[in-house]
């Protein structure tokens, strides 16, 4: 996703459920939460960028779970 250098820091209020499912959903797309929610920003103010996809990898642990 770093196409360029990132020069701002943006700091929102998350409740403790919204905080954890951030978590959970940035674990199952194989990425940081900063990642995560880039992308999934990106996909709301930019609709020709994809939202964020799980990684097959994480993908594979939940069908085995």
């Amino acid at each position: 996703m770093r196409t360029g250098t990132l020069t701002r820091t943006r700091i929102f209020r998350a409740d403790p459920a919204l905080d954890a499912a951030l978590e959970a959903s940035a674990a199952r797309a194989g990425v940081n939460v900063s990642a995560f929610m880039r992308r999934a920003l990106a996909s709301v103010v930019r609709p020709d960028e994809p939202p964020p996809a799980p990684s097959a990898t994480s993908t594979a642990l939940q069908v085995a779970a």
